[in-house]
């Protein structure tokens, strides 16, 4: 497991963070950091799919339970 940016607190922010791992992973090349910094890249991914996955684990008082992985694709 390989933490994708600091951890969020703002629910706002959880979509973008997902859309931004989701082309970290179909862009095995470059840095994923890139995509933590520059999130407004039109560059074409570089696979269709990933072997990777995306897995979120959201946590806190008064939340209900929610569990979300972006399974790999072939």
């Amino acid at each position: 497991q390989i933490p994708f940016g600091p951890t969020i607190y703002d629910p706002d922010q959880v979509t973008e963070r997902v859309r931004w791992a989701q082309r970290a992973i179909l862009n095995p090349e470059r840095n994923e950091s890139f995509y933590l910094q520059d999130l407004s890249t039109d560059d074409q991914n570089q696979h269709s799919f990933s072997q990777d996955y995306i897995s979120i684990q959201i946590s806190g008082p008064g939340l209900v339970d929610l569990s979300f992985v972006d399974l790999p694709g072939r």
